[in-house]
């Protein structure tokens, strides 16, 4: 394959059927729309304000390489290596960029409108600021991705893994977000009320003061939710063992087989809230509200509940072992068939053995 170091050789190159390697070429006014390259190779070329759309780079090498501002509406990146490429404020829309190595590459302000991204590597991709509307991230993998302030609206991020994913100010209005894999992501105060987020993993996430509507069979132990905002949301057999939900509001929210063991809800408020068969084992409650909540077969063992407010509720069979109940409010509750601290099995947890001498 031969090499081209000049523009003119690379503007008289495109009319050649043959893959050709580009290196250090300046190119900001090259026209290739609907040009084939496929195969092709750009190391360390500066392509920005190039005109590309349409243009056929599948499987192409445009590995260092900065489009900046480059108009790449409808090309097919498919398969293309772009590790560290620079494509800010570049227009891609509806792009394809499926199964393409976008690693360490910048997107910032870049318009992606429609763009299809499923199956791309993009760890440590900086998109902050970028368009995504409708785009497709399904099945996309990368860690530290920056989504900040990103307009992820309609996209289909179903199935992605993005650890350490930052999501702060993003809009995610219609967004497909169920499987993806998002744990130790940074989103607090992101509305995901209008987000499909159904089987998400946001284990060790930070979602302070972030809206959730309808979240089922979420995993979200060990994170960071204090003043969560979800007030009538669908919770249902999720997991938020260790999780941090001071000052949380699950006001009538439904999240029966749900499970907050050894959770933090000092001051949440649960009023109203379906929260039969959920699991509170171990968990702080100090000063929370379930007034009118129903607690059925709830288990409080070893719960801490000083000052908590359970009036009106409905704690029929619930199991509250050695949980800690100084001046909890009972008042108007359903307590029939409740199950108090089992003696023998508290002597069991305080045997202790005796010293060998």
């Amino acid at each position: 394959m031969s090499t081209i170091t000049r523009l003119d050789e690379l503007q008289a190159r495109l009319r050649s059927d043959k893959p050709a390697r580009v290196d250090g070429v300046e190119a900001h006014a090259l026209d290739a729309r609907g040009a084939d390259l496929r195969g092709w190779t750009f190391r360390r070329c500066d392509l920005g304000g190039a005109k590309l759309d349409g243009a056929r780079l599948a499987e192409a090498s445009l590995r260092d390489s900065s489009l900046k501002g480059a108009s790449l509406g409808g090309a097919d990146f498919a398969r293309a290596d772009a590790v560290a490429c620079d494509f800010s404020g570049a227009t891609c829309d509806r792009a394809d960029f499926r199964d393409a190595d976008l690693d360490r590459s910048i997107l910032e302000g870049a318009s992606l409108v429609e763009a299809n991204l499923g199956g791309a590597r993009i760890a440590k991709l900086r998109a902050a600021n970028a368009k995504l509307r409708g785009a497709s991230l399904e099945k996309a993998r990368g860690d530290a991705v920056n989504f900040r302030g990103a307009d992820l609206s309609g996209a289909n991020l179903a199935g992605a893994s993005l650890q350490a994913v930052e999501l702060e100010g993003a809009r995610l209005e219609g967004a497909n977000l169920t499987r993806a894999v998002l744990s130790a992501a940074r989103a607090a105060d992101v509305d995901f009320s209008k987000a499909l987020l159904d089987d998400v993993f946001l284990a060790d996430a930070t979602l302070d003061g972030a809206t959730l509507a309808s979240a089922r069979r979420v995993i979200m132990t060990g994170a960071s939710l204090r003043r969560l905002r979800a007030a009538g949301a669908v919770l249902e057999d999720s997991r938020f063992d260790r999780a941090d939900l001071a000052g949380a509001d699950l006001r009538a929210a439904r999240a029966t087989m749900a499970s907050f063991a050894n959770a933090i809800l000092d001051r949440a408020r649960f009023d109203a809230a379906s929260l039969a068969h959920a699991r509170f084992a171990g968990c702080s409650a100090r000063l929370a509200c379930f007034a009118g909540a129903d607690l059925r077969y709830t288990n409080f063992d070893h719960a801490d509940l000083r000052s908590a407010d359970c009036s009106r509720a409905l704690l029929d069979r619930a199991s509250w072992h050695r949980a800690r109940r100084d001046e909890l409010t009972l008042d108007g509750a359903s307590l029939a068939g409740i199950r108090d601290t089992d003696r023998d099995r508290a002597r069991a947890e305080d045997f202790q053995p005796a010293k060998e001498s």
